[in-house]
């Protein structure tokens, strides 16, 4: 007897597009953001996969608005039967843990690190306030910097990730 099961697959574009759409940013947006032209996104919608550096751009835009990280983007699942053998799936990456806070302010430029370390500090009095608008404010602004920096080539993505996490959960 056969046994069907799912494996994670690729990034599930369409999701990324509709998630986007929910959060009120239509195709035209993304494309006017991305530059990349709405026909093109609009194949991705139907199936199409982007070339590497559109995809990494689209991600990037799905994590500013969204507040995930790059390892909870949504994937399609693909079927494969048990029956017959095949070769084994290869084990997806596990997430890095999360430095503390204080190493991770390392991966930034020098002259940034004192400037990070206080929009840290007040994300968290304005969360501990109550003041939920002024932590989201600050939350928006933190992954504007962090966006900079990485399109700037100042940090990497990985620094990138680890931060905006370090943000969100501030």
């Amino acid at each position: 007897m056969s046994r069907i099961v799912t494996t994670d697959g690729r990034i599930d574009w369409f999701q990324i597009l509709t998630d986007l759409n929910r959060l009120g940013v239509p195709v035209s947006s993304v494309s006017q953001q991305t530059r990349i032209p709405k026909s093109t996104i609009l194949g991705w919608k139907q199936g199409a996969e982007p070339k590497h550096a559109d995809g990494e751009l689209l991600i990037d835009l799905w994590i500013g608005l969204i507040g995930n990280n790059r390892h909870q983007a949504p994937r399609t699942s693909s079927w494969r039967s048990m029956a017959a053998p095949s070769r084994p799936e290869p084990a997806m990456p596990t997430p890095r843990p999360l430095r503390p806070v204080e190493d991770q302010k390392e991966m930034l430029p020098e002259g940034l690190r004192q400037k990070w370390a206080e929009l840290l500090a007040a994300r968290r009095t304005a969360r501990n306030d109550g003041d939920a608008k002024e932590a989201e404010r600050l939350c928006q602004h933190g992954l504007g910097f962090l966006s900079a920096l990485f399109m700037t080539n100042q940090i990497s993505h990985m620094a990138r990730d680890d931060l905006r996490e370090a943000l969100i959960n501030s």
